[in-house]
């Protein structure tokens, strides 16, 4: 009826799916929310972990997914416009475990959140323009622990994925988001990615545009030191369409990977082909605006017991080094605990990266 959906303050926990399969395909799905809304969605205050799933074959496929936050909608013949605000919570993507240890494919992957928007009819336009609008603040996010001995991935926040778009000629899906002051480990997969930018296919007659605002935010990894590890991983533009899948700002984050974690890290890994290898060549990048980004060791607080926060330790550039949100017109001026940010013209001289103001 249009009313305005809140999910606040509960402590939900996915289920432990157990999967196995003596001859094909063992999957198993475990979500804390799996959501599917028109209406205008808040998410506040919550811990949310995306459960425990197990997955064995002995035959060639085990595949094994866990969510936190797993927003879907099917998109066919509709006009979709939901509002979703994600904020305040801490975020845990859950544990899936894989293998199929008689020459099959294991795969393991762990999301803290994930938004995807389907449309499985190619015969079938979306009509009009459908937008999502997507607001994710003040968040702890752990993209949790993938494990299998084929592919496993962890990622913070992960946009979409291999959804498929048809359209009339005037079709369009606009996502429009904005990731700001979340303090993120991209997990502990094989790969592991702060943020996975992933465009749905357009087909011919339709256009798909993913351009996030990715700004005061502290990215950082716990992945083991055989892990790929990537800041923004941004998959190729495909389809006949028009696609768009290019952040539309990056500012004012710190991205670090500690020396006894990641084999290989990067910070921005373009359209799915080009490696930028440091903060320098991202920001070089002329897609978008990125700028006063940093690679620093932010010094947290790793304790069970304030967990995460800044400390006396971290550097001025990162608990002063943010936006000031106030004047950039954001719609929020407090943290993860509800205290205010600094005023950008006051004495220290800006809010603090992350979800914690120091």
């Amino acid at each position: 009826d249009g009313t305005p959906l809140t999910i606040v303050h509960n402590r939900i926990t996915g289920g432990h799916p157990r999967s196995k399969s003596n001859a094909y395909w063992a999957e198993g799905f475990s979500y804390a929310l799996l959501l599917s809304s028109t209406q205008t969605l808040t998410i506040s205050r919550n811990r949310l972990r995306g459960g425990s799933a197990e997955c064995y074959s002995d035959g060639t496929i085990a595949n094994c997914y866990t969510h936190a936050i797993y927003y879907g909608s099917e998109l066919q013949d509709t006009v979709f416009a939901p509002t979703l605000v994600i904020k305040e919570n801490g975020i845990s993507g859950g544990t899936a475990q894989a293998d199929a240890p008689n020459a099959g494919w294991a795969y393991g992957h762990t999301h803290g959140m994930s938004f995807r928007a389907v449309n499985r009819s190619t015969s079938s336009a979306i009509l009009a323009q459908t937008t999502m609008n997507v607001t994710i603040i003040n968040n702890l996010i752990d993209g949790g622990d993938a494990v299998a001995p084929t592919s496993s991935s962890s990622r913070g926040i992960h946009t979409n994925g291999s959804s498929r778009f048809t359209g009339d000629g005037t079709s369009s899906v606009i996502y429009n988001m904005s990731v700001r002051n979340n303090t993120v480990d991209g997990g502990r997969g094989h790969t592991a990615s702060y943020v996975y930018s992933s465009l749905p296919r357009a087909e011919a007659g339709c256009t798909t545009l993913i351009s996030p605002s990715i700004e005061n935010n502290i990215f950082f990894s716990t992945a083991s030191s055989s892990a790929y590890c990537y800041g923004i991983y941004e998959r190729p533009e495909t389809g006949d369409g028009i696609s768009i899948n290019d952040p539309l700002t990056v500012r004012n984050n710190t991205f670090f990977v500690w020396t006894n974690a990641c084999n290989w890290w990067a910070p921005y890994f373009d359209e799915g082909s080009t490696v930028l290898p440091d903060i320098g060549s991202m920001e070089a990048l002329t897609d978008m605006t990125a700028q006063n980004n940093l690679d620093l060791d932010p010094m947290l607080n790793m304790g069970s017991i304030g967990r995460w926060r800044l400390t006396a330790q971290s550097p001025i550039a990162v608990t002063e080094g943010g936006l000031n949100g106030a004047n950039e017109g954001w719609s929020f001026t407090t943290d993860i605990t509800g205290k205010s940010r600094t005023p950008l013209d006051t004495s220290p001289t800006g809010w603090s990266m992350g979800a914690y103001e120091y």
